[in-house]
């Protein structure tokens, strides 16, 4: 499953036009599976977390890190907060769709 997007990007390069479509496919496939697993990192767990892990580890980080919860920050740090809030929220998205 980890490496799932490179072969499939390695099949599909290969079938558009042949060897090089395939290496194309693959190398770009290894770009999303990067991109992956960064999202990982963000929520704090390991790739092979389940869903459930996955969902308890957003609800955790929104509740430390969610803006409405520190109504005394100051406007620079409600600023973090929020753009904090917003990459866990993408990393949830992009591993749990």
């Amino acid at each position: 499953m980890r490496y799932k997007k490179r072969y499939m990007g390695a099949v599909a390069g290969f079938f558009l036009s042949g060897i090089g479509g395939a290496v194309a496919g693959y190398l770009v496939g290894r770009i999303f599976d990067k991109n992956k697993e960064r999202y990982y990192r963000i929520l704090g767990i390991k790739p092979d977390s389940t869903p459930q892990m996955v969902k308890n580890a957003y609800r955790k980080l929104l509740k430390r890190y969610h803006p409405d919860l520190h109504p005394d920050a100051d406007k620079h740090l409600k600023e973090n907060l929020t753009d904090r809030t917003i990459l866990i929220q993408k990393a949830y998205r992009e591993i749990m769709h």
